[in-house]
Formats: structure tokens, C-alpha cells, sequence
């Protein structure tokens, strides 16, 4: 894959990351940050292939990032416009790779408790939500990057 398609890739994949993870773990985001919710069991299902190529493209963008932290931090501070002066510092902190571990659906967990604490969300017993996660294609492309117990 050329550079330039990778680089895209990259923007993609991190701008939705970093709005995603603005939203959920800001208390001050707006309510339209917070992507709309999206029939994913019936998309997902129709079509697992998308997903698994969805997924062989967010194990690209991962190299990418590895590959040249520069280029990737450039992009996304272009893309969200932010100057990458003020992202870098928080740029190094995080661990940007693909995969659903034990840890990352407890954070999941916790973000529901912190959501129906705060009445974003109206509170009622923690769903399951191991039983929601699609880990099909993950697991078709790299197994090892699945750690939940299951």
C-alpha cells in the first residue's frame, strides 16, 4: 500500500478515535459529538467481509502510526485542527493498536457507570456487554489481539 493511501488510512481511523474517546470521556462534549447509534447487527452480520477488511485497514493505519509517528501526528492535528504543538505532549502518552482486551471492556463498563452517574444516560443494570462485541473479524485477522475472556 503506497504511503499517501496509508496516510489517509491514518487520518480516518485516529480522527474517529480521538472524537470518539473526546466525547465519551468528556463531560463537557456536546450531545452531538457522540456518534449516532448505528444498527451494527445487522451490518455486521450482512456483511462480515467489510469488517474484516475494515479491520486488515486499522492493523494498517496501527503500522503506519508505528512507522512514522511524525507523519501521523501531522495529519491528525490537520484534520481536527489542532496544532501539533499542542497534541504532541498527549501524542506520546497514548498506545494506539488494534485489539479488545479484558481491560479494554472493563473501561467500557466503567464509561457506562460514569455515563448513568452523571445522567447522560438513564441509569439501569449494567448491560452485558461482552454478548454485543463482534470479535469475528478480529479474530480472522489476528487472533492474538484478542484477549477477553469469553
Amino acid at each position: 500500500m503506497s504511503k499517501r493511501r496509508m496516510s489517509w488510512l491514518a487520518v480516518v481511523v485516529l480522527t474517529a478515535v480521538l472524537i470518539a474517546a473526546a466525547a465519551y470521556w468528556s463531560p463537557h462534549a456536546p450531545p452531538h459529538a457522540v456518534p449516532p447509534r448505528v444498527d451494527k447487527v445487522r451490518i455486521v452480520h450482512a456483511h462480515p467481509e467489510v469488517v474484516v477488511s475494515m479491520v486488515r485497514a486499522l492493523f494498517e493505519a496501527e503500522r503506519f502510526m508505528r512507522s512514522d509517528p511524525e507523519a501521523a501526528l501531522a495529519i491528525v492535528s490537520r484534520r481536527v485542527g489542532a496544532e501539533e504543538e499542542g497534541l504532541g505532549p498527549i501524542w506520546k502518552k497514548f498506545d494506539f493498536s488494534v485489539g479488545m482486551s479484558q481491560s479494554s471492556l472493563s473501561t467500557i463498563e466503567d464509561v457506562a457507570r460514569w455515563a448513568m452517574a452523571r445522567q447522560y444516560v438513564t441509569a439501569r443494570p449494567m448491560p452485558n456487554f461482552l454478548s454485543n462485541l463482534y470479535l469475528a473479524a478480529l479474530l480472522a485477522v489476528r487472533p492474538e489481539r484478542v484477549t477477553v475472556i469469553r
